[in-house]
């Protein structure tokens, strides 16, 4: 059975986009790169112009188009202030993009693995937060953090637990997990500086600041 916990996203404010696109061919009256014609064909035809184009994805672009083929998939992931474009593939190879919410809890962390363009629940689980063997409460983890090495465990034992959550998720859900392209994260404090390997020592001492209110990732 599946189920939604929410109402399904309008496309526009998706968090991930499938989008198809169509690019010109290369000729000496028009020999802009690769880049600067997919850049341009997302303004064009869906009005998007601000988007980062990492270098894996570049290369795999321009390796697709100068093969001769001109007909594309985009997957789109929104980020702070702009897209960011995350895989490019000839037409129909690409699914449409996953994403998993998670309530990061010093007890249990909860997965949801969601379809990001109709907002539908595909599955979801509740986890062991494998950190309490260092402590139940949290300062006993963070004073775990300040020792030798605890930092790195407390956010290692996090990461563990969210790949194995998407890994056992999308094989309930019939889906490939290398579909899940946003993952949005809820925690208090201290357990968000665990998950990012971040010094949380300063968090429970007066004045209680900790190392960033809002990070860029």
């Amino acid at each position: 059975m599946r189920s939604s916990i929410s109402t399904p996203n309008k496309r526009n404010e998706s968090v991930a986009r499938l989008l198809p696109i169509n690019l010109s061919r290369f000729s000496l009256n028009d020999n802009r790169s690769p880049e600067a014609r997919l850049r341009d064909a997302l303004f064009r035809e869906y009005g998007i112009g601000a988007v980062r184009l990492p270098l894996p994805v570049l290369r795999d672009l321009s390796s697709i188009l100068f093969s001769g083929v001109l007909d594309l998939d985009c997957i789109l992931v929104r980020g702070a202030d702009a897209w960011r474009v995350a895989a490019v593939e000839r037409q129909g190879r690409l699914s449409a993009p996953l994403g998993c919410a998670v309530d990061l809890g010093s007890t249990t962390i909860v997965l949801y693995l969601l379809d990001l363009d109709s907002g539908e629940e595909l599955a979801s689980a509740g986890y062991e937060n494998l950190q309490r063997i260092h402590g139940e409460d949290i300062l006993s983890r963070i004073l775990f953090a300040s020792g030798d090495g605890g930092l790195e465990t407390l956010q290692a034992e996090v990461r563990k637990v969210l790949n194995r959550g998407i890994l056992e998720l999308s094989r309930r859900a019939g889906v490939d997990p290398y579909n899940v392209y946003f993952c949005s994260i809820a925690g208090n404090t201290t357990m968000i500086h665990f998950l990012l390997g971040l010094d949380p020592s300063h968090i429970p001492k007066e004045p209680y600041i900790p190392v960033a209110n809002h990070i860029d990732l």
